[in-house]
């Protein structure tokens, strides 16, 4: 497996909300993961079917896993327990 971005056109934030999204959380639990507003979430999350192409959550879930973004390696801006 590459060390390449399956998803370059998303910025790193967009990457989060996206591997969140594919482990099945809802926009309220990602933006209390990430400490974002619901709307911000709303918004990448708009933002990420548009570059992919996709119209559901599922479609967005299934690329993501199916690309490897759900793997446990892959970088995040998640806050941790220190941030």
């Amino acid at each position: 497996m590459t060390d390449e971005d399956p998803f370059p056109q998303l910025t790193l934030r967009e990457h989060d909300v996206l591997r969140l999204l594919a482990q099945g959380l809802s926009n309220s639990a990602i933006a209390d993961r990430l400490g974002l507003s619901l709307k911000t979430v709303n918004n990448n999350t708009s933002s990420i079917f548009t570059k992919l192409n996709v119209g559901t959550r599922t479609e967005a879930a299934i690329l993501a896993r199916d690309r490897g973004l759900t793997r446990p390696d892959q970088r995040s801006t998640e806050r941790t327990a220190d941030s």
